[in-house]
């Protein structure tokens, strides 16, 4: 775990650094692309809330993606996102993603091995065509153990300020963890890409995951602006 006085440390200098790579990307009107992944009660919440603190919130939206309704099923499975997409210079961060409802499809609908293959090469794709056009696409999965996921059900229950968090429908999904573990895994496996590479942090200590999620951000992003500008048009 991190004691208080080393994330206070850390934090004091990837915030202004995060600050001035979002400055460079408007300057070069490149879009940014921040997807959040992860386990229920991982903290994928808390770590977009810490993370757009460092930010100028003139150029982020934030888009919680919630399960499509009836007219979005009727189009291509990615016309919602590319609603939402950031426009250049800006920052869009994704709280879940066209990987949420895949995983429960795969899961809970008993999709076929090749609609599975074929939707994840689809992704893939769409990924691909993001970074071609300029888009810096960074990943974040934030993964907890099945037992750290019980045992924070179990507490916000107990509470009476956390117990709306948690619904019938997370407890289904709690005792198949397994099975959308392996999911997962193979998931992850096949869309981790060189323009658009994931990257797992553990949200079992909360001071970590935060220090953790804003480092990645700024890794990639100094990666993506300090050493060799990706296309703009």
């Amino acid at each position: 775990s991190v004691d208080k006085e080393t994330y206070k440390q850390e934090l004091s200098g990837l915030g202004p650094e995060l600050g001035r790579l979002q400055r460079k990307a408007l300057e070069l009107k490149v879009p940014i692309l921040i997807v959040f992944e992860g386990w229920d009660a991982a903290g994928k919440g808390d770590s977009i809330n810490r993370l757009v603190n460092y930010l100028d919130m003139r150029g982020v939206r934030v888009v919680p993606v919630f399960k499509p309704v009836e007219a979005e099923l009727l189009r291509p499975y990615f016309w919602r996102f590319w609603r939402d997409l950031p426009a250049r210079g800006q920052i869009g961060v994704f709280d879940r993603s066209w990987y949420y409802h895949l995983l429960e499809k795969r899961v809970l609908d008993a999709m076929t091995d090749k609609e599975w293959k074929d939707r994840m090469e689809s992704i893939c794709r769409f990924e691909r065509i993001l970074s071609d056009d300029g888009t810096i696409v960074i990943k974040i999965f934030v993964h907890i153990p099945k037992k750290v996921q019980k045992k924070r059900f179990t507490a916000w229950e107990k509470d009476p300020a956390f117990a709306w968090k948690v619904t019938k429908k997370d407890w289904k999904r709690h005792k198949r963890f397994k099975d959308y573990a392996e999911a997962t895994t193979e998931l992850l496996n096949r869309t981790h890409a060189g323009n658009a590479p994931w990257t797992v942090i553990s949200g079992v200590d909360r001071r970590y995951r935060r220090m953790a999620v804003v480092d990645t951000v700024v890794q990639s992003l100094r990666k993506a602006l300090d050493k060799g500008t990706p296309k703009s048009h």
